[in-house]
């Protein structure tokens, strides 16, 4: 059974809302350290903002985040890239990291494989492969594939040699 790997690099998405969750409360730490002197002392000055980035609640805060946010944050970008492997009969299609989904998907029922490269994706050496299958009229898309058209053939080769076994007359 050959295994493939996406691309480290496919998963933008988790690593966006990750960072942008990481970002969200420690601004909302940083802003709470800037109007805490601000509400004690009446007036707003600019050596506040300067205050607040030495302040020890503000630095406590941080620390808690950056050793307990950007850990999760990295664990769920690289746990939700997709794992696929073929099988001798099947295609089985990994994702997800707190949710994880499996997919198995026949290779004979494999109509059509689509090779699909963006700018970026050129530039990381990554293509996406997106199949359509016969029996379900739905398509499967394993993202950020390094060695895309050797799997493409792959797979469609093995298809083909499936359908040959199964239209062979039984002896």
């Amino acid at each position: 059974m050959k295994s493939y790997q996406s691309s480290v690099l496919r998963p933008f998405g988790s690593l966006i809302w990750g960072t942008l969750a990481t970002s969200l409360v420690l601004g909302t730490a940083w802003v709470y350290c800037v109007l805490l002197p601000f509400g004690n002392r009446g007036r707003w000055r600019p050596e506040f903002l300067t205050q607040a980035l030495v302040s020890p609640l503000f630095l406590a805060l941080a620390g808690i985040i950056l050793l307990i946010g950007v850990p999760l944050v990295v664990t769920a970008f690289g746990n939700s890239r997709g794992r696929y492997r073929v099988g001798p009969t099947d295609l089985e299609i990994t994702s997800g990291w707190l949710f994880q989904n499996t997919r198995w998907i026949q290779l004979k029922d494999i109509s059509d494989a689509e090779l699909s490269q963006g700018p970026l994706m050129r530039l990381l050496g990554t293509t996406d492969l997106k199949l359509r299958l016969a029996n379900c009229k739905s398509e499967a898309v394993l993202h950020g594939i390094r060695d895309a058209r050797d799997l493409r053939v792959h797979l469609l080769d093995r298809r083909d040699s499936l359908k040959e076994v199964d239209a062979r007359p039984a002896e």
